[in-house]
């Protein structure tokens, strides 16, 4: 049997999609069935299912498989959360997609007689259920594998992709399922639906894109099984290859400077790749750049990074969007002068509520009467120290023993500008500490929630925050220093956000201003309350900033959980009362 769900004056989205989970996790194998097969939007036009795939697309959503008239969604991650975060009525997820959903509702197929009539009960207070026999569909088939050079190592480029086909005939092919890119591991995989012609299975035909969008490999299957495992072998794997031919040169007398060793950093898509070199007599390197860099949709920057005999020379070089071809760069430096005695500043840049800044970039001045000099620069690490060795020698004056110092700080690359400055100390000593304060309307930088899960995430690799333990928990506290009640609350937060759909870093807001752990006691919490423990939380920068204008909708988020926790409870209630009947 199918089950047509439509919500019935769908104005509490929230407790609505709530209350369905709940039902859903209460009905036998019907959670496990959900998971396996998705759910299904029908009865479109093509307009609609060309807004859907938009609008999937738009939330970063791939996980569905869509023909002229039908969109099936399958469930990301095993989890059903998933498809429920398409539709919450969180001010960016509002989209075509969830006005779609709210207002056709949805289908789910192949249920027992009974479990479509028991589906049909429990919803008749949010929803109407229209069950019905099931209408042949598509099945859906699945086709993955991995795509290698001659020698068997994996295309690990950026911008390749991968393409189904049912080759009907040699110029008769009809797409099946969606383009995806393919894995940095060489991996792909590819659900499309299909519905027998008379055949036992479709003429597979897999075609592999470079960046460019060239055919550099296929892979075929004639009566392909519903699901193949289709290995694909790129034989003239040969991208072209330019050069990014830098010239280093100092920054005071535009000399060219040899024997300079480069690294140029590439970001790539969210990836990041160092490719090196050293320059020669004339202060000219070259550094290999492959064609595959470039692929559609996403560009490529370059940073440097210099050093002469293994000292950092500062530059402000970059180059912001890299494009195909030879190309040359000239990267001005700051070369300290010879001789002299070395020299340390060291301090912490803080704000004015003592929280560090991390990754902010510190930099120091010798400052004379009209003008500065850089000396070099550093950038704060997480408790937010710096640390800058400079020489005698790199004095402007060669008569001063010592420096006069001006620490400016800035946000971290890319990000803004000067965010904080020292006033002048003069006639530093040798080893000379120089704190930076910044207020907090000047930069807030990245909020206590974002720090902590920041210095979790390389402790705690793939262990999902939700489910650590407190023998985890104190490991945690004493690898980090953070306290074991905020940890806690770390891990409530993830736990809430992953059990009820609440925007991550609500419920961390309202614990660090006292409020209750315990889920009924905090919604026993007048509203007004709430909505003040999480200002001063923001106030604080406690949480992200982000969540700012979400306030009212997070409000009632929260009120909407005490309607669910009731349902839930009055279901737990009647199972109970079904036991003692029973027995």
């Amino acid at each position: 049997m199918r089950a047509t769900i439509q919500f019935i004056q769908p104005d509490r989205k929230l407790a609505i999609l709530t209350k369905l989970l709940g039902i859903i996790q209460g009905i036998g194998s019907l959670r496990p069935h959900i998971l396996a097969h998705g759910v299904l939007l029908d009865k479109l036009n093509k307009n609609d299912v060309e807004i859907l795939k938009k609008a999937l697309t738009n939330l970063g959503y791939s996980s569905y498989i869509a023909t002229d008239s039908t969109i099936r969604l399958l469930i990301a991650n095993g989890e059903l959360r998933t498809l429920f975060g398409l539709v919450m009525p969180i001010g960016r997820r509002q989209n075509a997609f969830a006005e779609i959903f709210w207002e056709r509702g949805f289908t789910i197929e192949n249920l027992p007689p009974d479990q479509a009539e028991d589906l049909r009960k429990r919803l008749e207070t949010i929803a109407t259920v229209i069950t019905a026999p099931d209408i042949p569909q598509p099945s859906i088939h699945t086709v993955c594998g991995q795509v290698s050079q001659p020698d068997g190592t994996p295309i690990s480029t950026v911008g390749f992709t991968v393409r189904a086909f049912d080759a009907l005939a040699p110029t008769n092919l009809v797409p099946r399922g969606n383009t995806v890119a393919l894995q940095t591991n060489g991996n792909y995989r590819i659900d499309f639906a299909w519905q027998s012609d008379g055949r036992k299975g479709p003429n597979l035909l897999v075609h592999v894109f470079d960046p460019q969008g060239n055919i550099v490999a296929e892979g075929r299957k004639t009566s392909a099984a519903i699901q193949e495992f289709l290995d694909i072998t790129v034989h003239h794997f040969e991208p072209e290859t330019y050069a990014l031919t830098i010239t280093i040169k100092n920054h005071a007398t535009d000399a060219s400077l040899p024997r300079i060793q480069v690294d140029a950093v590439f970001q790539i898509n969210g990836q990041q790749l160092i490719r090196s070199g050293t320059t020669d007599a004339e202060g000219m390197t070259l550094i290999p750049v492959d064609e595959s860099f470039f692929g559609t949709g996403h560009t490529v920057e370059v940073l440097f990074r210099v050093y002469q005999d293994d000292q950092a020379l500062d530059t402000d070089t970059f180059i912001e969007n890299l494009l195909p071809g030879n190309q040359s760069v000239e990267i001005l430096v700051t070369v300290p002068k010879a001789g002299g005695e070395l020299r340390i500043v060291r301090g912490a840049v803080r704000q004015t509520d003592g929280f560090p800044l991390p990754d902010v970039i510190v930099q120091a001045f010798d400052r004379d009467m009209r003008t500065e000099t850089l000396l070099g620069q550093a950038v704060a690490d997480t408790q937010g120290f710096y640390e800058i060795a400079y020489t005698t020698g790199q004095l402007r004056r060669p008569e001063k023993a010592r420096a006069d110092l001006v620490i400016r700080a800035f946000e971290p690359a890319g990000k803004g500008g000067e965010i904080a400055v020292s006033g002048i100390i003069f006639n530093v000593s040798p080893q000379q500490t120089i704190d930076i304060e910044v207020e907090l309307e000047k930069f807030r930088g990245p909020s206590e929630y974002e720090r902590y899960l920041a210095e979790l995430q390389p402790l705690v690799e793939s262990v999902p925050i939700h489910e650590l333990t407190k023998e985890d928990l104190h490991f945690l506290g004493g690898k980090t220093g953070i306290s074991p009640k905020q940890l806690n609350y770390l891990r409530l937060d993830a736990q809430w956000s992953f059990q009820h759909m609440l925007l991550p870093a609500v419920p961390y807001a309202l614990f660090r201003q006292g409020l209750p752990t315990d889920l009924h006691c905090l919604l026993a919490e007048k509203p007004l309350r709430l909505q003040e423990a999480l200002k001063a939380s923001l106030v604080q920068n406690i949480v992200p900033a982000a969540i700012t204008p979400q306030i009212d909708q997070v409000i009632e988020q929260l009120l909407s959980l005490d309607d669910s926790l009731g349902f839930e409870l009055g279901l737990e209630a009647e199972a109970r009362q079904g036991a003692v009947s029973g027995g």
